[in-house]
């Protein structure tokens, strides 16, 4: 469809000439204002209506009944004039008309289209979503009141703490639970493990447990004085203590042990020059030995006290029976200093009964408080003749 439009200014005519093409739309409005001259005139104002039912195939020229206006000046040309005939222009070269004069409609502009939606899928894939739910903080139980401790006194104390450590010993083989009991005395010198509490143990483990023991009684009976006496006594306890380890690793050693006449002291003697007697006659004599690695007891008034049991047998060189014998003598020796030198004298008569020959004196010592013995032989000959004595 072709569109003439003629419009007349005030300052003379303009024409606009628009060849367009049948548009789908139902309306089209096309409105331009120009200002020329004294004032503002009013262009154009077109509105087009199409039918798509009212619209001929053919094509046909309308030509509006308007008197032709004379061309402006060159000099007069209004830019919004230009606009409206490049506008024409444009719509007049579209393609949306066919060379064969049929009309054919175009697809409208319209604004751009919004995203097609995505279609629901057949298999839906299905987002796990982790949601975490509140932490709730335990209360804590409301704490009950302990009971108060029952109070017991320092006695008391001791006896469950010895009741304690005796299950301890008895439920394994270690010296803890024993050494532990020795401490005791510490608070109680009256406590006292007896050799009936360790006869479970072996020999040397017992002599070692009573060796705390006699130092720690020590310790609860000196200490508590002042500071000056218990520094004294703990440098006595710990030397006695070393003392007593030493005695028990080496043993109770009987060293220098002489028939003598006369004994004055510790190496202050006179022996026999010979000890060969005459026989048919009594000879009194004296044993003297020396003693090493004794193991001595601390007492309840702090004495040291040296338990020893003495046995003396002569025995037949020839076929090693005992012939003679003393009844065992009990030595004990007691001091208020540990004794480094110790000796002991035993006297003796030897029966004028013996028969002509040699004989073994055995003297054998036992230390009571270390649990150790040890003994020696001294050589007799008993003859008949005078003559024979070398003395």
């Amino acid at each position: 469809m072709k569109i003439q439009i003629r419009t007349t200014g005030q300052e003379g005519h303009a024409v606009i000439k628009q060849e367009a093409c049948m548009f789908d739309s139902s309306k089209f409005t096309f409105g331009m204002i120009r200002r020329a001259g004294r004032g503002a005139v009013l262009l154009v104002a077109l509105g087009v209506v199409c039918s798509l039912t009212a619209c001929d195939s053919s094509p046909k020229t309308a030509e509006a009944d308007i008197p032709p206006a004379k061309a402006p000046a060159k000099a007069d040309a209004d830019p919004t004039l230009d606009e409206a005939e490049q506008f024409a222009a444009r719509v007049a070269g579209s393609p949306s008309r066919p060379a064969n004069g049929e009309v054919q409609w175009t697809t409208p502009i319209h604004a751009s289209p919004a995203p097609p939606r995505e279609t629901a899928s057949a298999n839906p894939q299905i987002k796990t979503v982790s949601i975490e739910a509140p932490v709730t903080k335990p209360q804590p139980e409301p704490v009950k009141a302990a009971p108060k401790p029952e109070k017991l006194s320092p006695q008391q104390i001791i006896e469950r703490l010895s009741a304690d450590l005796k299950q301890a010993a008895a439920a394994n083989d270690s010296l803890r639970p024993y050494l532990a009991q020795t401490a005791l005395s510490l608070f109680d010198p009256q406590r006292e493990l007896t050799e009936a509490n360790l006869k479970s143990l072996k020999p040397e483990d017992r002599r070692l447990v009573l060796a705390y023991q006699r130092a720690f009684t020590m310790l609860g009976r000196t200490l508590g004085h002042s500071v000056d006496e218990d520094r004294q006594s703990l440098q006595i306890a710990a030397a006695e203590l070393a003392d007593q380890l030493d005695a028990k690793t080496n043993t109770l050693r009987l060293k220098n042990v002489t028939l003598c006449t006369r004994v004055n002291g510790y190496g202050v003697y006179e022996p026999f020059t010979s000890t060969t007697f005459l026989a048919g006659v009594e000879h009194p004599a004296i044993i003297y030995a020396e003693l090493d690695n004794f193991a001595p007891e601390i007492g309840s008034d702090g004495q040291y006290t040296v338990r020893l049991t003495q046995q003396v047998v002569l025995y037949n060189q020839s076929d090693g029976l005992a012939i003679w014998r003393i009844r065992p003598t009990e030595i004990v020796d007691r001091s208020r200093n540990r004794r480094r030198d110790f000796f002991v004298v035993q006297l003796i008569n030897l029966p004028a009964r013996l028969g002509v020959g040699k004989y073994n004196l055995k003297i054998t010592l036992t230390d009571q408080v270390g649990q150790t013995v040890d003994e020696a032989e001294l050589p007799i000959q008993i003859v008949a003749d005078e003559k024979l004595l070398n003395r």
